[in-house]
């Protein structure tokens, strides 16, 4: 299986280049990213999708369903970002894929435990939504809380 991953490329006007490409979001290329400090245009085969948009418009057509991650690079930074989709197809909660956050990671050790801890997290409020002891309506609100503390995009551009 694929594991898709969207770059944006930051340019002076504050609006970005995107380009996608079908394996940016394995460990491999968040480890070359991550650990040894390549720069992500190097780490897997990119593809253009979107010229010059605003950080608001790439932000709103994120699938966080299907892309296993996201670079933001400005010159020669880069952080990277792990969308985390809202949905809950097993409790009901069928989420637009648009539904999510991007959680900034630091290491691959970081993506690791944040990927293991989303999954945990998704199967405990799921399970929690099937015994009726909280309600579907809370599951967004509930998952936004747990990445309190934590560097998110999600619509709203950080200060610059």
């Amino acid at each position: 299986m694929a594991e898709p991953a969207l770059l944006v490329r930051r340019r002076p006007d504050g609006r970005g280049d995107c380009f996608r490409a079908q394996w940016g979001g394995s460990e491999a290329a968040l480890s070359a990213v991550l650990e040894a400090g390549q720069p992500p245009r190097r780490v897997a085969g990119w593809e253009p999708s979107r010229r010059a948009v605003p950080r608001s418009a790439w932000l709103a057509d994120l699938d966080c369903l299907r892309l296993s991650a996201v670079y933001l690079e400005d010159g020669d930074r880069a952080s990277v970002y792990l969308p985390l989709w809202f949905g809950l197809p097993a409790a009901g909660l069928d989420a637009d894929p648009d539904a999510g956050a991007l959680a900034r990671v630091r290491s691959l050790a970081d993506a690791r435990k944040l990927r293991h801890d989303w999954r945990e997290l998704k199967g405990r409020v799921g399970d929690a939504v099937s015994a009726g002891r909280l309600p579907l309506a809370a599951v967004p609100l509930v998952l936004r809380g747990a990445l309190a503390g934590r560097e998110t995009l999600d619509g709203v551009p950080p200060p610059e």
